[in-house]
């Protein structure tokens, strides 16, 4: 991550996406390093709950390109299974691969490592396949 360009979600988290995008086209990252931009406490408590704050990040079905298929929409359901402890503060690669489609709704599961490549997470988020407006 450290020769990627840095993009930043407000001022509590920045991201450099390995699986670009172009928002204007409704795309969104299914791959991407983030990390929490402000100094945080060493128990793990505070450290889950900032990885769990990220790993709602991207969508499993941004890159995804099917005739009839949004690429994403709002959260309906999101789990995370923590598995061993990583620094939100560091660099976390958050991977999303979709899982299922049907109707209006999405599956997708992910997973959350550090740089070493520890797993620190898995993830499973529902979500409302949604088209963004139309002009």
């Amino acid at each position: 991550p450290d020769e990627m360009t840095t993009s930043r979600w407000g001022e509590l988290v920045e991201f450099r996406e390995v699986t670009k995008t172009r928002r204007d086209a409704g795309e969104f990252s299914d791959c991407m390093w983030v990390r929490v931009t402000c100094p945080l406490p060493d128990d793990r408590l505070t450290q889950a709950c900032a990885l769990t704050f990220v790993s709602d990040l991207g969508s499993g079905f941004g890159q995804l390109i099917r005739p009839g298929l949004p690429r994403g929409g709002p959260s309906v359901d999101h789990a995370l299974w923590l598995h061993a402890p990583i620094r939100a503060e560091d660099w976390v690669l958050i991977d999303l691969h979709p899982t299922k489609a049907r109707g209006i709704r999405g599956l997708y599961s992910g997973i959350l490592s550090d740089r070493q490549g520890t797993v620190g997470a898995f993830l499973q988020q529902e979500l409302l396949l949604r088209w963004g407006p139309t002009s």
